[in-house]
């Protein structure tokens, strides 16, 4: 199993370096054919880190809700922890 997982490790690493340069060669040609492209900023990404805090807040408050629910149904009845 070892083999395996090191045999993948390998496989991914050597498509890393074709992939990267590829990626490179492409976004090169974007640029060149389309000059007036506005990149995103570090800064358009607002978004995404209020939607990611609204996420993280509205799972805890679904499992606070939901706990109770669910360790009534799955609880075992041979184990003194739960």
């Amino acid at each position: 199993m070892q083999r395996l997982f090191a045999f993948a490790i390998v496989i991914l690493v050597l498509i890393l370096g074709p992939f990267t340069y590829f990626t490179y060669e492409m976004i090169e040609r974007f640029k060149v054919k389309n000059s007036t492209y506005i990149w995103p900023k570090f800064s358009d990404f607002w978004i995404c880190l209020i939607v990611a805090a609204l996420w993280m807040t509205l799972e805890r408050v679904i499992y606070w809700i939901s706990y109770g629910f669910f360790m009534g149904i799955a609880r075992d009845q041979g184990d003194s922890f739960l």
